[in-house]
This record gives C-alpha cells, structure tokens and sequence, in this order.
C-alpha cells in the first residue's frame, strides 16, 4: 500500500497553525517520542523513548532518608553528558515573603551520564532552596555554572573548583555580584608600643604621609622619616593631589567595583607655615616668605611634600583567609590624579603577599594589608567602563536567565532594594574632633564602634572644610554586593542649636567665615593658633530600620550574613557612605603687597580721606587675571574699569601707620559674609591723576604705575581693612595682604564621595540607647610617694559615654573587674582599693592606697601605671552592655626632696681657720615611707665663691680640701632625687645680706658696701652725710640730729651753710643728692664779693652732699648692718701751700704778717664729724638715732687735733725734714685723741666732736730762705670698728647708721684759711693761690669703711700721701710690743716694742689679742698684766698703712724726733695679760700732749 513517509528534521511540534499549514518537518503532537539525531538515512524519523531507570539516588547520597530531598531545578549539558541537579528538603509556609530555615538541607550535584558518577558541588542552608522556588534558569558557560530562583539573588559557581562542595560555603563565594570593598584604604598608623588594653590616644598615632627625602624639618631639626635609601621618584608628586583606592580581583577573573577613593595625599611644604629664611632674621614682623609672596603673586611652598604614603588597605578578613572567605585571588591599587579622569593601577598585590608577612612563611594575621607607596609611577589605566561602573548591575532577583552571545541574560528581575525615603540626622561643622579610633594593633584592647572613629586631625592634618559654602550631606547605603540606594537626605529641614552651642541644621548647612571675637580659644572653637582645621559632623537621632524584607515594598531589611541564624539576610543593607555635595568650586587667593586702608598718600594727619570706605589694592602679575577687568561695553579711550569680581579679605596688614605686622582677617557679620566691591580698576597715574614720573610712598612698585584697585569697603564691625595710609615712612614696610575671590558654581547637581563609610550595624549601633562607654571624668590621680595609706588618690571618677557632641556621664554603672599593671607588666592592683559611691546623681567610683609608694630609679616605668576598668552600662537591665576601658600612663608623683640640714637657706656657718670639714647635711627624697626617704639622694655644688674651694662627697659632707679659705665665702649645695627634683641650701646671699661659709671672723653683710680712700666731699667747703639704711626715705633728717654751731638755719639739715643747700628727704637712685652754692653768694654781713684768684672775682663753690653705699656699688641694695663686724676710717686732710710760690720774702707778702716776726699764730682748720646709730626695731624708729657705739662698748666720737710742724733750731737747714720718706712730716702726729683744738671751743662748741689741724709755718727767725721749706700735710685720721664684737662678746649693734660732717672752719686771727658766710678768708688763701683749686685740692675728706676683719684691697693703696703698695693675701697683721711692761700707761707709752707678735686687727686701737706666730695659733705669753707699748712690725703691714690714726711716736713731748719719722713707728699702749689678751677700752695712742 502506499506509504507516506515524513521526516520530522526540525524536531519541532507545532500546535499553532492548521494541520493543512504545518510545514514539513514539523508534527502536531508527539509523546513518548525523540527526533532521531542520527547521521544515517534515518535521521529525523521519529523514535520511542526507552523508559525511566534508576540512576542514582541523591537523598541516601546526601546522607539522609529516601525521598528527602526534591530536585526544584535539572538542567543536562548534553555537550558533556552531565547532568546538573538542584535539590532541597526545605518547604516554606505559604506567605507573601520568603522565609529562612537554617536547618535546611540543600545540594548542588553534577551526574556524568557515561561515566554515571555523581559529584556535590555545593551545600549548605545559605543556599536557600525551596520547593516553592523552583529554578528555571540554569546554564553552563565553559566551567561556570550560572542559576537564577527568582528567590535569592543570581548565582555561579565553577565546576573545576567545586572540591565535593567544600570550596562554596557562603553567599560572598556564589554571588554573581561580588563582595563590595566599602572601606577607604587609612592614612594613619599607630606608632607607639604595643600596650595591652591601650586607649587610642593622638599620642602613638600619625599620619602615613611624609616626606622621606628631605633630611631636615623646615626649623632645621632632623626629619624623623628621612629615609637615605628611599627609592622613589622625590619629585613626582609635588605637583600633584592624588587619592588612592584599591579593589578585589577574584578566582574567576571578576574584579570588585572600587573602594571608596581617599582624600587627597597632600600635606604643604613647610606645613603650609611661612617662614623667616633670612639671614640674619628680618625681626620686623615679617618673613622671607611673605616678601617672596606678594612680589611674585604665588606661594611656591604650597606644593605637596609629601612623597612616601604608607596604605593601610583594610580586609574583611585576616590576609591568610582573604582567598579561603572571598575567593580574592589579587588586589589592584589604584591611583586618580584630582585633574585627571583616568584612575591608573599602581600596583597588583598577589596571593602570596597579602596571605603571608614580609618574611613570606608567617601568616598574615591582620585585616589589613600595608602597602609602601615611593613615589612610583601607575603600570597601567584602566577602561572608561571601570570608571562608570558604580555596580555590578546584577539583579536582586531573577526569573529568568539565558545565554546570548556568550553572555548571561537576565528576565524577569528586580533591579535594585528600595532604600529608606529618609533618614533622620542633621548637620554641622566644627574644628576635627580629637583623634578616637581603632585598638592598638595586636594589643587585644577594645573592639570600638568604627562609626565613633574619629581620625581626620591625625590621618589629614592639614585638610580642612572651606568656609563661606554651602554643603548638603547625604548618605548611600549599599547591600553588601555593592547595589546601592539613591542619597538620602535627612528629615529635618529647621536648625536646631544642640550642646556645646554647636548649631545644626538638617542635610544642608552653611558654614560661614570664622568671626574674629570667636577664634580666642572659647569652646567650642579654640583660638587661630591652634585651630586644626573644620570637618563635618553628623548627629544621626535615630537608626536606619532593621524591619524584616519585604518582596512587596522591595525594602531588603538589613544584611544579616550568619547563616545559622533564622533571619539570615544576605541581601540586605550592609554598608553607608557619606556623599556631599558642594557647588561652589573654584577660587582664588589674591596675594598683595599690602592693603591701604583709604586713600594712598594721604597728607592729612591723620589720614581721613575715605578711611574704613574705601581700600586700594595693587595688582602685579598673576593676581591681573585673578581680579579681571571688566571690557564688555568699554569705550576705546577708556583707562578705568570695573570687576565683577566680590573678594572676601583674609589677611591684612595691621591698622597702622605704618604696618608693623599682618593678621588674619575675618569677613562676616553675624555669619554673614560681608565682601570688598572692586569699583575700579586702573594704572596708578590714572586713579590718582598723577602726572609721571609721580610716585606714591605707599604704593608697591609706584615708580612702575602699576595697576590700582580701588575697593568698596565692607560694613565691618571690628576694624576696617588694611593699613593707614603714611606718607613719611620710608621705606614703607609692606606686608603680606591676601583676599579670596568669589568661588565660581558648578551647574553639575551630584553628590561626590567621601572618605567616611562604614557599617549599617555598626552606625545603628552608635545611635542606639545604649551608650557605649569611652572613658573617665575626673579621675584626677594625685597619688604621690608622700601618700599615706588609706588616702584617696583620686577624684570621684564615672565613666563617660559618648554622645555625638562629646561625652556625658553614664548614670547607672558598675565595675565588676578591674586591673593595674606597671609598665615592667608587673600586676599592682593590690596596691589600691577600689571604692563604689552610689546614691548620686550618677554612680562614681575612686582609689584609695593600700600601700606607700616610692618614687625611685625608673619609676617612669616601675610608677606608671595602666589601670583597667570593666564598666558594665545598666541603663537597660535587659541588654547590659561591658565594656573594657584603659586609663594608660598614670603616673606617681615625685616629690622634692628636703634638706633637713642646715634648717633654712641661705645659711652662715663660721669654722676655725685651716678647717676643712665645714658642714655635714642631710636631707630626705619625700617619700613617706622613712625607710626609704634617704635612698637615692644625689649631692652636688651649683656655685661657688671663690671658685673651686668646696666639694661635697656622695654623703652630704661639704669640705673645702686646701684648708685655706679666709673670710667668707658663698655656695649653693644641690640635693637631687631618683626623679630630677631638687632641693638647695645656700650658704650665703647677697640679695637678703647674709654671710656665708666664715672661715675665721664672721663678715659683713655685702649691701653694707665697701670702699676705700673716696674723696667724698667736692669741694674745699663741702658738707656731706653718709647713710647705710634698709629704707634711704627716711634716714636724712629724722631726729635726734647732730647740734652744729654757728648754723642759724632751721630747716632740720643744719650742717648747710645757706639754706638753698637744703637737701630732699632721700637719696637718689644714683646713691646720692647734692646742692651747690657758687658765684658771688651774699655773705650774712653784706659782702658780696671774695679775692678772686689772682685778681679776678671768684668764689669758691659751697657744696652739701649726701651718700649711701650705692654710689659705689651699682648693685647695692639699701641695707644697714645686718651681721659682722664694719669698721669706718674717715681722713680729714688738709696739705699747707709751698712757700716757694712767693716771690718775695718782705714782710707785705708774707702769708701772716703778724707772724713775720716769729710769732707762730699759726693757721688751723677744723671739722665736725658725728657718726650715729639706730636700731631698726626700737619703738621709737625712724627717730631713734644715738652716738654709735664701736665693739669695745665705748661711745665712737671724732674729737682729735694734728700737728704738723716746721720748727727747727738749726738756722742753715730744715732739720732733714723729708717729704719724701718722713710720714709724720706729711700727715702730721696726733695732739690730742679725745678733742680738738681749743680755739674752736666757741665757734664749734663741744670739742670731743671736733676733729682739727694745725700747720706751723716758719718765719725768718727759723731761716732766711722760708720759700726753700718743703710743703707739709696734716691729716686727721678717725677709725670706728662697730656691729658684732668678735673679741669679747660683747653687745651687738646691728642696723642703721649715718656719718654726717660739717663743712671745715677756719680761726680769723691764725691765718683764715676757710671763707666763712660772714668773711671770705686771708687773701694769701683765695687771692695769690687761688680760691677754687686750693679748697678743691688741698681740703678734703676721706672715707674708707668695709669690713673690718676683710678689708678691701684698696685700704692698702692710694692713702693721701703714701704711695701705692700691693695687698698680700694676709689673715694677720705684724706688731711690736715692748716685752715689759709697767702699771702707768704715760710711763708705758715710752717703752720701746721689740717683741715681733701677731694680731687679726689691722687698727691699733681695736687689737685683741696678740700672737706668736701669723697663723694665730700660738699666743703671746709676755704679757705682765700692765700695760705695755705696741707699734707695727714693718712699713708695709696695714696697721702701718691705715691702722695707726697718726699716733706719735712719743707721748707728752714734741721734739725733732718726732718729725722725721715713718708709721711704722707710731705707738699704741694698751693693758695685756699674760695670755697676750687686750683689757678691752685701754689701747691709747701716744700723743704731743699725752692725752
């Protein structure tokens, strides 16, 4: 029968069209049938199925039951004879989202149909099967298999790499889309040691960027990242502002989108400070870089030095399982330039290097890989597809899936989670907050909440937030495969004023320019010198929703990645970042040599013309295109235009004239910023119709005409800009002025990327009600080794959570644990107690000692301490949250050590002479404990005078080794402890007056002065007061005062001859005060004039003088006699006149015709001298002064009278009288030692105060030639030893004194050698020898005081008449002494000293005691009891020199003898007993008269 016959080739049913229309090859309905695929005749037939067998069972493969599991998705790759089969034993509950079953078995299996194995490649609940999502879209690309459910997000896995399902255990490795490096890679690092439970303080933190190649800092101090082996290029990124960022490749060849790119790696040269490079230093106020600035417009420092940047690129994991939990197989890192669009790959880091240490065995244990960046440049960019790719645009979820074109298809999907509408936060800006970040690596401190990380002021020092713009502050979420939301804004659109008077507003937010009354250091800003630059700060009040996902709204929930967990959530949001957006961009900085406030060369004084309205700028080089001309609608005469450019003013010049230095600037009003209108623009000749070559004083360059603008000034309310205007100064000192320009906008609405991201979890975390603890308020640790135990070593400390704004104390806490360690790791906690204090408003805690600490060697170490708290936060009882706080470096106090001896500083300590032990101290360290508060004291000398005379051993004993020290002298001793502190004692002080180290006799107070043969009057007719006083105000004339006859002048000062020389209260600055009468004074009887010298008018000048020992002594403090013993030697000397300057020997030129004949009325002169005292303490004081009394007990009067004499027998000589060798013939011999001359009686009154001279003068009965006799002297020498008595012990008298003296008087009828207020004087005085040089010259008075026991080196030299002789070194002064003696002191006084003795007193009346030997040692047993005659031992001795008051040689006669004669044989008789002791008020001088 006929047979048709069809071939079925396309193997295709077709239900569509009529059976009449069905092409061929094609059938209608098959079942049970294939398509023969054969290459034979039978290809196309159609052919039975064979039936369904039994290959393999998955569930028993699987481990479990039969039938446990159903496959929801098969899929054959006939290519390969495999068969892919998804299987699952989960069934969820109907509902209209997914749900989760942790306990769910689901499998991945692949079946070889020809070598019939089957192979798990993958298990797990985390891959969310479900019988109700079964899987449609399945497909194998070479070894990638790719799946959709419409129910999780697409997935692949690759086949070679399935290992029987161990190799995929998350979602991070089946994701189509890979994980998300959310991260910015860390421009800081910790620096300090690893300390366990170590706070994160700015202290061991530091920013990565530096500069490795330039060997010193800017301060010419070493840089401490130099680096002389650095690699890198130095140069290469000195121009640049480069970011860095990093992203994941994994193992099949994907890369991650990028991480977060940084901000820009610059740090200025010279920090961004100008500097003075000048040398020598400008010291103007101004500096080499600002002079650089405005003449060249650019600031060439402002170039980044930085050329080293240390990447610490953060992990999610540790290194070594970077591979094993992500499948990351490199990480690339990038590099964007901020004018570039291109990002450039720096470097790729392998496997090996991110798994595994720098020695390449240790494992990589840190989730962070560091990377050191030297300046190299990028090996290659990458396609403008990675740099738009913000995503790996993978579905959320699919239904359906294909291969097209060697690509995957996705259908049927939802593309992206729907975010929050928006969230609830509000915006500010501050100066950088302190820096608070991560633990101390590997130190096993706190994990801290990443989003309360506050780093910016460590990792961007010199970065800053522009003021005057605008930002509006956004945030991204992302799951965490990178899907991320559109910005959300915040909720909140009014400003609101939060704590620390900090203003925020919702998402937008103005920041002004800083008010100059706000940068002085007021919180919350602190002041211009130590501002650190403004960072944006975000309040979030509430947190992003953690509402589980829902397939209806697209909200995703938050991502939960444990998959144990019943609300595993892979899909949800994971990360934020935070996005701003700021449209104002570009602007520049104007750089000018100053800013004239008003017009330049303004003449009116002071400038007026337009001052605080108008400022004048001048504009050089680049700053002509910074503040453009505008020339649309000029006309082509045109020389003048305008700008419209508004520039806010920075920094200015002071407002001055001249300026003497430049500060900041501040251009707002009340937040508002307040602008400088350019008004116009033009050459100088033109804006001032100058004709050239004009110039102007204060305009930069004005010999150039450079170009002017003329600004509107703002409304300022502090000060105007600029400086003066000063047309006189020159040259002008410019300075550094700098506006800013208006910044352009940007037309471009977008949102850029910052720095901050993070963790969703982390972020809500931060915002939750439970605040998270972050450290201590008022700890206050004041615990030092003086502590006792049982002391409260602290304040009442509570921990402190931080709120957004800063801290807050916790109300409701509890420390459960607590530990202290010592830096040597040493456990101390028993050393303290720990104390609760509840009850308060909050609950506070303190230390109190259990032990006494030692601050000894190392105690920066073995006293400091950490001390650790476990704080428990019990605000909600439900949900307590620990947390482990650290209070590093709390360190023990030290205190001072005490010097115990001697008892107070400064200090006097008197030995023998020759002693070398002077003084054994001690002290104690401080510490409380007195088994230890001797231990580890140090002793040193500080100072010494003289130099190298002390030495103090390791025990505190103070020696002088030589033995040699005489006198006193002064050193501070130095007492250090373990810690640094000291203590010191000194010995001796010339501030307070006190003496010293006294080896021998104690010293004077060094204010007492000293000085030695001062001519203290100035002139022939001087009176003078001499003060030593404590207060030099009320010394002068407070009572009693000496009575001076002869004065009819009331005023109080009675020594003056007229009342004009009436002298002020007090003393001047300088030391002394003085009046001066001279010309032709009106005399008290009428006269008017004196003889002139030869012949002309003259008088000589009358003088009153007052003095302290500040004339002398420039330092002096006022201060009377405080300690030891003073002395005073005044000298009243008178030297008579040559006869050889008379021409004439008749008796009309004779000086004293009344003498021509051998009358011997011979002239005289006389003072009144009164040396008194007052005790400081008397109740009577300041009007207390008496008669000083000297240490002998006996009242210190001037009373004496000298006479020097020309009488000889021998008519044809004069007798061998020498000048030259003779002392007696030029001082004179004393008369009298207790009055003077009687002839004064009634012109001076009491006599014992009256110290007088007489002068014989020879006549024609003595020889012929008068004019051939030698000139004589006659000199009154009164000494006064006073204060403490060394000798017998007798009382002291300590404080004030005063010397007051009378001018001199002379005898009218024996030669008027002193004019008088009623007679000018003999004519031979003041007419043939001159008034002036005479009286200057010839009368004077001396004063030498000190002290008496150290005199000063000058008592030796310079004594009127006697040459100069070098001091020796001496402690003893030479004598003679009769060696018998007898009971009458007349018939002693003519015994001749013979025996060679020794005493410590250079003044003869003041001897004590007598001496073998001149080290003191041995005394002089000679003594018999009575009295005996003593002289000085050698012309050279001082005693012979100063000590001596001019007694004769010879007692009650005047022969020749006497005249001719050296000091050194002037004799003293005085009482000593057989020890060599002096019967204390017996010493006499021998005198002409005997008394």
């Amino acid at each position: 029968m006929a047979e048709v016959k069809n071939a079925f080739i396309k193997s295709k049913m077709n239900k569509d069209l009529d059976d009449r229309l069905i092409p061929s090859g094609e059938y209608r309905e098959g079942f049970n049938i294939q398509v023969s695929k054969s290459e034979s005749q039978d290809v196309g037939a159609l052919e039975n199925v064979l039936g369904n067998s039994l290959e393999v069972n998955f569930s028993t493969l699987a481990g479990l039951s039969d039938g446990a599991l159903s496959a929801i998705g098969v899929y054959a790759h006939t290519t390969t004879n495999t068969v892919f089969v998804f299987l699952t034993d989960y069934t969820e509950s109907s509902g209209t989202n997914y749900t989760y079953s942790s306990s769910a078995n689901n499998f991945i299996y692949s079946y070889n149909t020809y070598t019939r194995t089957a192979t798990k490649l993958a298990q797990g609940a985390f891959l969310n099967f479900s019988t109700k999502s079964p899987i449609y879209g399945i497909n194998l690309m070479e070894n990638l298999l790719f799946w959709t459910d419409n129910r999780n997000q697409p997935r692949k896995i690759n086949i070679e790499l399935a290992n029987g399902g161990s190799f995929y255990t998350t979602e991070d490795q089946i994701s189509v889309a890979k994980y998300n490096p959310y991260q910015c890679i860390d421009l800081y690092t910790y620096q300090g040691p690893p300390n366990p439970d170590f706070l994160p303080t700015t202290e061991y933190w530091q920013t990565t960027m530096s500069d490795a190649t330039s060997k010193n800092l800017p301060d010419n101090s070493d840089n401490p990242n130099y680096d002389a082996t650095y690699p890198g290029d130095p140069d290469y990124l000195e121009d640049k502002f480069v970011r860095f960022s990093y992203r994941f490749k994994f193992v099949d060849g994907e890369m991650s989108i990028l991480a977060p790119f940084t901000q820009v790696a610059y740090i200025p040269k010279q920090d961004g400070y100008f500097l003075d490079k000048s040398t020598p230093a400008l010291g103007n106020g101004n500096s080499s870089d600002e002079n650089e600035t405005y003449r060249s417009t650019v600031v060439s420092f402002m170039e980044n030095k930085v050329n080293r940047v240390e990447l610490q690129i953060p992990l999610p994991t540790a290194g070594n399982q970077l591979y094993s939990a992500y499948h990351v197989t490199e990480i690339e890192i990038l590099y964007k330039e901020s004018d570039g669009l291109a990002v450039k790959v720096l470097d790729t880091i392998t496997r090996d290097q991110f798994e595994y240490q720098a020695d390449e065995s240790t494992p990589q244990t840190e989730s962070l890989y560091k990377y050191d960046y030297q300046s190299r440049k990028p090996i290659k960019t990458l396609p403008e597809a990675e740099l738009i790719r913000v995503y790996d645009k993978v579905p959320v979820r699919a239904f359906g899936q294909e291969v097209i074109g060697n690509r995957i298809v996705y259908s049927n999907f939802q593309n992206k989670h729907t975010p929050p509408e928006f969230m609830d936060y509000q915006v500010g800006v501050t100066p950088k907050s302190t820096f608070y970040g991560p633990p101390v690596p590997n130190s096993g401190g706190n994990t801290i909440n990443e989003a309360e990380w506050k780093t910016s002021i460590i990792e961007y020092p010199e970065h800053t937030l522009k003021q005057n713009r605008n930002y509006q502050v956004g945030f991204v979420l992302s799951d965490r495969f990178g899907r991320s939301s559109t910005t959300i804004l915040s909720s909140l659109k009014s400003s609101t004023a939060t704590a620390n008077d900090i203003i925020f507003a919702g998402s937008t937010f103005y920041h002004p320019y800083y008010e100059a009354a706000t940068m002085t250091g007021v919180a919350p800003l602190p002041s211009v010198n130590d501002w650190p630059g403004d960072s944006i700060k975000i309040l979030l009040n509430a947190a992003i929703s953690d509402s589980p996902a829902d397939l209806q709204s697209g909200w995703p929930g938050l991502y939960n990645g444990d998959p144990t967990s019943s609300s595993y959530n892979p899909l949800g949001w994971y990360s934020y970042k935070v996005v701003v957006k700021q449209t104002e961009q570009d602007y520049y900085n104007v750089y000018l040599p100053g800013i004239i406030d008003g017009y330049p060369n303004d003449p009116t004084d002071p400038p007026t013309i337009e001052v605080g309205q108008t400022a004048f700028i001048t504009l050089l080089n680049d700053n002509i295109n910074k503040v453009p001309r505008d020339l649309s609608e000029v006309g082509p005469e045109q020389k003048t235009f305008r700008s419209s450019v508004n520039l806010f003013g920075r920094v200015t010049p002071n407002n001055a004239a001249p300026p003497t230095h430049n500060i900041p600037f501040y251009p707002t009003v009340k937040g508002v910023p307040v602008a400088d209108f350019v008004s116009t623009i033009g050459d100088q000749d033109t804006v001032f119709n100058l004709t050239p070559p004009a110039t102007i004083n204060d305009v930069y360059q004005s010999e150039t005409n450079p170009l002017q603008a003329r600004l509107t000034q703002g409304q300022y309310p502090d000060v105007a800009i600029g400086s003066i205007p000063d047309t006189t100064t020159t040259p002008y000192p410019f300075f550094l002025g700098v506006y800013e320009t208006s910044p352009t906008s940007s037309a471009i609405d977008i949102f850029w990327e910052t720095s901050t991201s993070g963790l969703i979890s982390d972020l809500n975390q931060a915002i939750g009600t439970t605040a998270i603890p972050v450290g201590f308020g008022d700890f206050n640790f004041s615990q030092t080794e003086a502590t006792l135990i049982g002391t409260t070593v602290t304040g009442n400390f509570y921990p402190l959570a931080d709120i957004g704004l800063g801290t807050s104390p916790m109300a409701d806490t509890e420390i459960n644990i607590w530990s202290v360690k010592d830096g040597a790791g040493n456990d101390r906690s028993s050393d303290w107690t720990l104390v609760t204090n509840t009850g308060g408003q909050y609950v506070t805690y303190n230390l109190k000692t259990t032990k006494i600490l030692y601050y000894g060697p190392n105690a920066n170490v073995n006293q400091s301490f950490t001390f650790t708290f476990h704080v428990v936060d019990k605000t909600d009882p439900s949900n307590p949250v620990t947390n482990i706080m650290s209070i590093p470096n709390v360190n023990l106090g030290n205190v001072a050590p005490t010097i115990t001896h001697p008892a107070s500083s400064p200090a006097t300590i008197t030995v023998d002479a020759g002693t070398t032990t002077i003084d054994t101290l001690t002290a104690v360290n401080g510490c409380a404990d007195t088994s230890k508060e001797k231990l580890d004291l140090t002793w040193s000398i500080v100072t010494q005078t003289p130099a190298n005379t002390f030495s103090i051993s390791s025990d505190g004993v103070l020696t002088q080794p030589s033995g040699s020290l005489s006198g006193n002298a002064s050193v501070t001793v130095k007492v250090e402890d373990a810690g640094g502190l000291s203590d010191q004692v000194i010995y001796g002080s010339t501030a307070v007056d006190v003496p010293g180290v006294v080896a021998g006799k104690d010293t004077i107070n060094p204010d007492f002065g000293e000085t030695s043969n001062t001519t203290i009057t100035k002139s022939g007719i001087a009176s003078v007061g001499f003060f030593w006083s404590g207060n030099y105000n009320n010394c002068v004339r407070t009572t009693p005062n000496p009575t001076f006859l002869g004065s009819s002048y009331s005023s109080g000062d009675t020594r003056v001859a007229y009342p004009s020389l009436t002298l002020p209260l007090n003393i001047g600055t300088g030391g002394y005060e003085d009046k001066v009468v001279t010309g032709n004074p009106p005399f008290n009887n009428g006269a008017t004039q004196c003889y002139g010298a030869f012949g002309i008018n003259d008088t000589p000048p009358w003088y009153n003088s007052n003095y302290n020992a500040k004339a002398f002594a420039a330092s002096t403090n006022p201060s009377g006699l405080t300690s030891g013993t003073a002395f005073i030697k005044v000298d009243f000397q008178w030297k008579a006149w040559p006869w050889a300057l008379f021409n004439s020997t008749t008796e009309s030129n004779y000086p004293f015709p009344a003498n021509y004949d051998g009358s011997y009325k011979d002239p005289y002169i006389a003072w009144q001298a009164f040396l008194q005292y007052r005790d400081p303490n008397d109740a009577n004081y300041p009007n207390n002064w008496q008669t000083a009394i000297d240490v002998e007990g006996n009242p210190i009067r001037f009373g004496s009278s000298i006479i020097s004499d020309y009488t000889i027998n021998n008519s044809t000589a004069w007798q061998g009288i020498s000048t030259t060798n003779g002392d007696f013939g030029k001082t004179g011999v004393l008369n009298k030692s207790n009055q003077g001359y009687t002839e004064f009686q009634s012109q001076l009154g009491n006599l014992t105060d009256v110290t007088s001279i007489r002068i014989r003068q020879p006549n024609l009965n003595d020889n012929p030639n008068p004019q051939t006799a030698p000139a004589l002297g006659g000199e009154s020498s009164v000494i006064g030893v006073f204060g403490k008595d060394q000798g017998y012990n007798n009382a002291s008298y300590f404080g004030d004194y005063r010397l007051i003296i009378r001018y001199p008087a002379s005898l009218s009828n024996y030669g008027k050698v002193i004019p008088s207020t009623t007679n000018c004087g003999d004519k031979m005085f003041l007419g043939n020898m001159g008034s002036i040089p005479y009286l200057n010259q010839n009368v004077k008075v001396k004063l030498s005081f000190g002290d008496f026991y150290y005199p000063a080196a000058g008592l030796y030299k310079g004594a009127f008449l006697h040459g100069n002789r070098v001091e020796t070194d001496v402690s003893s002064y030479g004598y003679l002494v009769s060696t018998t003696g007898n009971a009458s002191q007349s018939t002693a006084a003519g015994l001749t000293p013979s025996r060679q003795v020794y005493a410590r007193e250079w003044a003869m009346k003041y001897v004590t005691q007598f001496y073998e030997n001149p080290e003191l040692t041995t005394k002089w047993s000679g003594g018999s009891g009575n009295y005996h005659s003593y002289s000085p031992s050698g012309a050279g001795e001082l005693c012979a020199i100063a000590g001596t008051q001019n007694a004769s040689s010879i007692s009650g006669s005047y022969s020749n003898s006497v005249k001719n004669q050296s000091n050194q044989k002037r004799r003293w008789t005085a009482k000593f007993n057989s020890s060599g002791l002096k019967t204390q008020g017996t010493a006499k001088p021998n005198t002409i008269s005997g008394t």
